[in-house]
């Protein structure tokens, strides 16, 4: 079939999908480019582009006045996602206040044509100039996004008519009045000592809030100690009554424990914490599990499996249960401890092992990936733990474990299951699958098979090159 003789239907769908593929429209020049390019084919691609008013509904409001204008025409003036970044385009001054008034114009006399709105305001003078735009009715607007940073801008968004927004993200150390939006379902929100308390307690009366995230600055203060607001209000705990998956991200570990001390979240199903653990009065305390499930009142957790990984500057765990746990602390910004320090492993134990310190916490599987190899470079200070000592102690505090799969070095693991017997170590335990070991090394085959003839144990082993 030659190319002119594609139906108009079929054409349609090759343009659309043409224009969906993100990954060649590599920022907002390149999807100018591609759209331009469909009317260059023939004068049918042309015709048919040019009716197809989906095309079209994607705006950098950077371009030039009469491109987007023309954007917004063949859109007919509805459904737009519109983007705007307030440091492209010309950076000479007069060019800069002449794009902030037409930016300003054309957000207040078309807002009603804007379906996601995302803004990147970098300067006071923009968030001065479009804080009264923002302050126009949105009725069809369903995400907006906004990037503010310390600038001002009016709390009034939309005029607090926005019926049809469902997903905000704001990016600001400033408390807007979110709760003018009484049907949002996923909220993104910057937490800081500016606006904590007062963002905890808007989210609290949002009766649709299902999908919460709430990053932070990593200061110590994001999230204030009790001694700190005593002169304003003390922090009581904050129950989100409809949330069901909660993410906590760049946040310091002191500033995570004080969060989840607070918040209760009877419903939640699915928790993230992104953690960088710091260091105060000579302890490393990263946030164990226990308290990151404190919000969920639910009990008992009832996990099902423990994963866990190690990496040189990181420690990410996993928990199947009742309520999905996923956590990652980053240990490279601990500048004060040197490897080889006995807080650093007790710190990794106790977070590794606080799962058992709660009622019915206790999983059948383990799951372990040790990507830390002692003798590589350069030295960090969770390379520099003593492993054989850290899985011994992780295998003491779960008893009930039948399966334990491992995987990158397994010389540890292995060592120690062939020296304790079942009687000191994993009582239970029935199956040993070893998913894959790091490149390059060998498997202790002899051990492994004396652990299996002396538990009598189910062994899976990898595909490998050789073995030891």
């Amino acid at each position: 079939m030659s190319f002119n003789k594609i139906p108009v239907e079929l054409m349609t769908k090759i343009l659309n999908n043409y224009m969906s593929d993100e990954s060649s429209l590599e920022g907002s020049d390149q999807r100018l480019v591609h759209t331009l390019r469909l009317g260059l084919i023939n004068r049918r691609s042309r015709a048919i582009a040019l009716a197809e008013s989906h095309i079209w509904k994607t705006i950098h409001l950077h371009w030039p006045e009469e491109i987007v204008d023309e954007y917004l025409r063949r859109a007919q003036q509805n459904g737009i996602s519109l983007f705007l970044d307030t440091f492209c385009g010309p950076h000479d001054k007069a060019t800069i206040d002449t794009n902030i008034q037409r930016w300003s114009a054309f957000l207040q006399s078309n807002m009603a044509a804007f379906k996601h709105l995302d803004l990147c305001i970098r300067s006071a003078a923009c968030s001065q100039a479009l804080s009264a735009a923002l302050e126009t009715s949105a009725p069809h607007l369903q995400t907006f996004k906004l990037v503010l940073g310390n600038f001002q801008i009016t709390k009034n968004l939309f005029a607090g008519n926005a019926p049809a927004l469902r997903t905000a993200h704001l990016d600001t150390r400033h408390s807007l009045e979110i709760t003018s939006f009484p049907f949002l379902s996923t909220a993104s929100l910057r937490v800081c000592q500016e606006n904590c308390r007062r963002i905890l307690l808007a989210l609290q009366s949002m009766s649709q809030l299902e999908d919460i995230t709430l990053f932070g600055t990593e200061d110590y203060t994001d999230v204030p100690a009790q001694a700190a607001t005593r002169r304003r209000r003390r922090l009581r705990p904050i129950v989100l009554p409809f949330c069901r998956r909660l993410r906590i991200r760049n946040m310091v570990s002191f500033s995570v424990r004080r969060l989840m001390a607070n918040i209760r979240a009877p419903l939640l199903e699915d928790l993230e914490i992104r953690e960088t653990v710091t260091v105060a009065d000579d302890a490393l305390i990263p946030t164990p599990i226990p308290l990151a499930l404190a919000s969920v009142p639910r009990s008992p957790v009832d996990p099902t499996a423990l994963h866990i990984e190690l990496h040189a500057d990181r420690v990410r765990i996993k928990l199947d249960g009742t309520t999905r746990l996923h956590y990652l602390s980053d240990w490279s910004r601990v500048q004060t401890v040197a490897p080889g320090d006995h807080r650093v492993l007790d710190a990794v134990t106790n977070l590794l092992t606080s799962l058992s310190t709660i009622s019915g916490g206790q999983p059948v599987t383990i799951s372990i990936d040790n990507n830390i190899f002692c003798h590589s470079a350069p030295l960090t200070l969770l390379k520099g733990m003593n492993m054989h000592l850290l899985w011994s102690r992780v295998f003491c505090a779960y008893p009930h474990v039948h399966t334990l799969e491992v995987a990158g070095d397994v010389t540890e693991a292995s060592e120690i299951l062939f020296n304790l017997g079942r009687n000191s170590i994993l009582p239970l335990l029935s199956r040993l699958h070893i998913r894959s070991i790091r490149p390059g090394t060998l498997l202790p085959m002899y051990k492994l098979q004396r652990i299996q003839e002396v538990r009598d144990l189910e062994l899976v082993l990898p595909q490998i090159d050789g073995a030891l």
